[in-house]
């Protein structure tokens, strides 16, 4: 079981420290897809949507709708989907004819 953590990294000078949170699209034990919105954040009148680096599940969202969070803290614990393996017997038979 890997966790991927999904933080906010802002990069140069002149970025606020602080983030205001209007929205949270998420919920602990949600399945989400790649790319997929989890959360809107707000900074000197700048909004910025963090999503999903890869499909998974959230194991537990840290902050709620209406907080102000750091730059750099961590958002949400979310685990990663395992990715689906075929076994042999798939990759020879192919696509059933009707």
């Amino acid at each position: 079981m890997e966790f991927v953590h999904v933080n906010v990294h802002v990069n140069g000078k002149g970025h606020p420290t602080f983030y205001y949170l209007p929205q949270v699209f998420v919920e602990s034990g949600q399945s989400v897809e790649e790319g997929e919105t989890l959360i809107i954040m707000e900074a000197m009148k700048m909004e910025h949507v963090i999503r999903a680096p890869k499909a998974g599940v959230i194991e537990k969202v840290l902050f709620s709708a209406g907080q102000s969070v750091n730059r750099h803290a961590q958002l949400v614990q979310f685990q990663e989907q395992e990715q689906e393996e075929k076994t042999e017997d798939e990759d020879e038979e192919g696509p059933e004819a009707e």
